[in-house]
């Protein structure tokens, strides 16, 4: 797992996301979406360490928030990222809202 939750994680991602921008320049997209920019990050930097997993923290709006429309970069949550489901040892898996 890659945690991007502390500095030797971060420092780390630094290096590989360098690296894999450099790579990516020349065809790089403005009009791409920046959540799949995100994914072919994490899926190449994965790929990079052969890991299988991401730990990072996360800005997720709530409903008013959303609303109105406010763009805040503050982290409120710790997200982990699993490239291969196999990899996890949890009973249960939710592709949308909670584990219950």
């Amino acid at each position: 797992m890659i945690d991007l939750t502390d500095m030797d994680g971060l420092v780390r991602f630094n290096m590989l996301k360098k690296i894999y921008f450099d790579k990516i320049f020349k065809d790089f997209e403005l009009s791409t979406p920046p959540k799949e920019h995100n994914c072919k990050l994490f899926n190449a930097m994965i790929s990079q360490i052969k890991g299988q997993s991401v730990k990072h923290n996360l800005y997720i709006k709530n409903t008013r928030e959303r609303r109105m429309k406010l763009q805040l970069n503050v982290p409120n949550t710790t997200v982990l990222c699993v490239h291969e489901v196999g990899c996890c040892g949890a009973t249960q898996i939710a592709e949308k809202g909670a584990v219950k």
